[in-house]
């Protein structure tokens, strides 16, 4: 990491610097909040090609919004900023290949006294007769984005027409990103993405 951090102080902070000093002055204005796995493959900067600045990005173990009133309150918070504060016109929930939070789930390998297990069970989602783990993740995004409009602030924020809620589904190996609705995952035209 050490390694890192000089070779970005001496070859990439010159050059955002200004964009930087910018967003220090006049604060963060992104348009969308992106809630995602913190799985260390998945980079939401390098899959939506973003820099400083655009996305508001929280991250967690299986990319899980517990519904509105569960007892973690952290995600909750995280979206009321967005939606009120930032005034975010979309938010994102992306799902993606060999989630092994999911496949936690599948197994049912966490113990439900454990903190993992309690945070793998505020996913609200039930995997029954789902054997496959695309279908899995693919669930566990459609209910995600059902917790979410459990949040009055996104009630509110939806039905004034000033946010759109998108489900996606990144495949590692393919290095695509896909759309999720009803159940399934399409490929992102370029039109669709670009509503994003």
């Amino acid at each position: 990491m050490a390694a890192g951090i000089d070779e970005f102080e001496r070859s990439i902070a010159p050059l955002v610097r200004p964009h930087l000093a910018g967003l220090a002055r006049d604060g963060q204005r992104p348009e969308q909040l992106f809630i995602t796995c913190a799985d260390s493959r998945l980079v939401p900067s390098l899959i939506t090609t973003s820099g400083p600045g655009d996305l508001f990005c929280m991250r967690n173990v299986g990319n899980i919004v517990p519904a509105y009133g569960a007892a973690d309150t952290s995600i909750g918070a995280g979206i009321e900023y967005a939606v009120d504060v930032l005034g975010v016109a979309t938010i994102t929930i992306c799902g993606h290949s060999g989630c092994g939070a999911v496949g936690a789930m599948m197994a049912g390998a966490a113990d439900a006294q454990s903190a993992l297990g309690g945070w793998l069970g505020s996913a609200g989602i039930d995997l029954a007769g789902r054997e496959h783990q695309e279908e899995c993740i693919i669930a566990n995004v459609e209910q995600q984005l059902a917790n979410l409009h459990t949040y009055p602030s996104v009630r509110r924020a939806a039905d004034a027409g000033r946010l759109t809620v998108v489900g996606l589904y990144f495949d590692l190996a393919e290095a695509r990103m896909y759309a999720v609705t009803d159940g399934v995952r399409s490929r992102l035209t370029s039109g669709a993405a670009s509503s994003l």
